[in-house]
Formats: structure tokens, C-alpha cells, sequence
């Protein structure tokens, strides 16, 4: 009984009227607090899981990037070894060369001369009187850069018939000697390389026949040469392909000298000029050449130049060759009174040197 009357008491009293909100209020703070706390505590976890995402990323980019330093590495140590094995190299190719001479710095590169004589003679005795001869020479220097050639060639020939007698007196009559060759040429030409197949070239000659009734033929040309093929053995071309593609021009003075002198009309000569020089060594010491030539004038009558020359030369000692040629022109228009093809066989020496 004591106990009900003393909790009456209490809620009478006006303390505990007082009292009760603030227990209320306690409460409700409580609450808030512990709201509080928990969001404190989502927001934490929310960070924590961008902060290891973070983390994940910095470390594969750092991983990546750890790689391409590593590859970085690998391509400079490549390069480093690349460039020492270039300066060895070089370094080796300088103590190969030989010391430069004064020689050297005035000229960069060597010249090589050569040359060719020739000389054929036919003479004939007895019933008829013959003699014929006829020479050829060329001088050659040739370098890197520069091919310069110098021919020369001449023919002579006289040929006399056998005496007759005159059946009326009986006296003796002598023939009167006949000119049958008559001709010489000088050609001057310098061939500028491009590469060691590939020149162009300047060429200067004159030329004179009286059999032909030519009395001079200065000639000027200008082209570009070829060679196609060039196999050698040792220091001898054994198969050569060469061709010139050119344009001519000059004029041809024309003199009848046989029977009787006589002027004859000049002409002009332009022309382009087609040209082939080939060479094979069937041995060692047997040696075959083809030249041929064509020109076709385009200025004036209608005119076409043919020339053909075959030899065979055979080695007799080191610099001493025998040879045998066979030389065909043809002028599709030549002075009057004259044939339009003639032809020489001829045998001879050349020395070489």
C-alpha cells in the first residue's frame, strides 16, 4: 500500500510535470544522433569504395606506364647499340682507305689510255699492175666521267692494166694507171657518262673520196649512247651491246675528180642516226665485232645512208692481231655517174696498245 501512495505523490508533484519533457527531448536526440551516426557511417563506406577504385586505377596506370618505360628502355638500348655498330663500322671503312695524295684532290678518278693501228696491203703483178693499201688507227682515253676517241682512217689504190701493142706500128702502148682508192676520214668524239651504261656524246668529223667524187664532208653529231650489255673476263669485254640514238648534220661537197673534173651540186645532210656496235670473244684469242649504222635524211630528195662492218680478229701474240673485214655502203642518192653500193674485203695487222 506504502508503495502506491508514494508513486501518486510523484505524479502530482509538479517536478515531474517538469521533468518529462525533457526525458522526451533526451530521447528524440538520441534518436537523432543515432540517424547521425549512421549516415556518418554509409558516407565513410561510400568513400571507402571510391578510394579503393581509386586506388585500382593509379595502380594500372602506374603499371602501364612502369611498361612503357621498360619498352622506352628496350628501343634505346637498341638504338645506342645500332649507332656503335655504325661507328665501327665507319671507323673500320676510314682505316681501310688509303691516305689521300695531292694527286687525289686534283682529279677523282684515274684515266685509262689505249690505241689500235692497223694496216692492210694488197698488191697484184703480172698481166695487170695493182696495189692497194689502207690504215686505221684510234687513241681512247676513258675515266668515271669522261670517254674521249680520236679514229683516223685512209685508203689508197692504183691499179694499171698490162701493155698492148698496136698492130699497126707494133709499138708498145702503156695503160695509164687508174685511181681505184682514194679516200681518208678523221672523227673526233667525247662521250659524257650519266652512269657507267648511260652518255651522251659530241661528235665532229670530215671526210673525203674522190672515187666518189667527194671532195670534203664535215659532219657534226650529237646523241645519246646505250649500253645494254657488257660482260667482261678479267680485263676483256667478251660480250658487248651497245647503240646510239644521234642527230647528223653537215654537208656534202661534191667534185667529180674521174674521168673528167667536174663541179657537182652540194648537199645538205640532216639526219637522225640510228647505230649499233656489237662484240663477242668466241675464245679467248677469237674475237667477232658488228657495226651498223643508218641515216635517213630529212632534209631535200629523199637519201639513206646504209653501213656495215664485219670483222674477224684473230690474236697472233699479246698485242699483234690478224683480222679480216668485210664493209658494205650503200647511198640511196650518190653523185651522178657513181654506184649506189660498194663493198671491201680486206685482211691486215692491228697492234694493240
Amino acid at each position: 500500500m506504502l508503495p502506491l501512495l508514494t508513486a501518486l505523490l510523484l505524479l502530482a508533484s509538479p517536478n515531474a510535470e517538469t521533468n518529462t519533457p525533457d526525458a522526451t527531448a533526451q530521447v528524440a536526440g538520441a534518436n537523432t544522433q543515432a540517424s547521425a551516426n549512421d549516415a556518418a557511417t554509409s558516407e565513410k563506406a561510400t568513400s571507402s569504395e571510391d578510394a579503393i577504385a581509386i586506388a585500382a586505377r593509379s595502380a594500372e596506370a602506374a603499371e602501364k606506364a612502369a611498361q612503357s618505360a621498360q619498352a622506352a628502355a628496350e628501343s634505346a638500348a637498341k638504338l645506342a647499340a645500332a649507332f656503335d655498330k655504325l661507328a665501327s663500322t665507319l671507323e673500320a671503312a676510314k682505316s681501310a682507305e688509303p691516305p689521300a695524295t695531292p694527286a687525289d684532290d686534283a682529279s677523282d678518278d684515274t684515266s685509262n689510255w689505249s690505241g689500235i693501228v692497223g694496216l692492210s696491203l694488197i698488191s697484184l703483178t703480172g698481166n695487170s699492175n695493182s696495189i692497194t693499201t689502207s690504215a686505221n688507227a684510234s687513241l681512247r682515253r676513258e675515266s668515271k666521267r669522261w670517254i674521249f676517241e680520236l679514229k683516223a682512217g685512209g685508203a689508197y689504190g692504183r691499179t694499171r692494166a698490162a701493155d698492148s701493142i698496136d698492130e699497126a706500128t707494133g709499138e708498145i702502148i702503156e695503160a695509164e694507171p687508174e685511181i681505184v682508192a682514194l679516200n681518208a676520214n678523221v672523227d673526233l668524239r667525247a662521250d659524257l657518262r650519266f652512269t657507267s651504261k648511260i652518255s651522251v656524246y659530241l661528235l665532229a668529223g670530215v671526210l673525203t673520196d674522190h672515187v666518189k667524187s667527194v671532195e670534203t664532208k664535215p659532219v657534226g653529231e650529237a646523241g645519246l649512247s646505250v649500253i645494254w650489255l657488257d660482260q667482261k673476263k678479267g680485263d676483256v669485254s667478251t660480250l658487248r651491246l651497245q647503240t646510239d640514238f644521234a642527230f647528223r648534220g653537215g654537208k656534202e661537197l661534191r667534185f667529180q675528180y674521174y674521168p673528167e673534173p667536174t663541179n657537182l651540186e652540194d648537199q645538205v645532210i640532216a639526219a637522225p642516226r640510228f647505230a649499233l656496235a656489237f662484240r663477242y670473244a668466241l675464245t679467248e684469242g677469237l674475237i667477232l665485232t658488228e657495226d651498223f649504222e643508218v641515216l635517213p635524211n630529212v632534209v631535200g630528195d629523199s637519201r639513206v645512208w646504209l653501213s656495215s662492218l664485219t670483222k674477224i680478229s684473230v690474236k697472233l701474240i699479246k698485242a699483234l692481231s690478224f683480222n679480216t673485214s668485210f664493209l658494205v655502203t650503200h647511198d640511196t642518192a650518190p653523185a651522178d655517174g657513181k654506184e649506189k653500193t660498194d663493198t671491201a674485203l680486206t685482211v691486215g695487222l692491228e697492234l694493240a696498245f
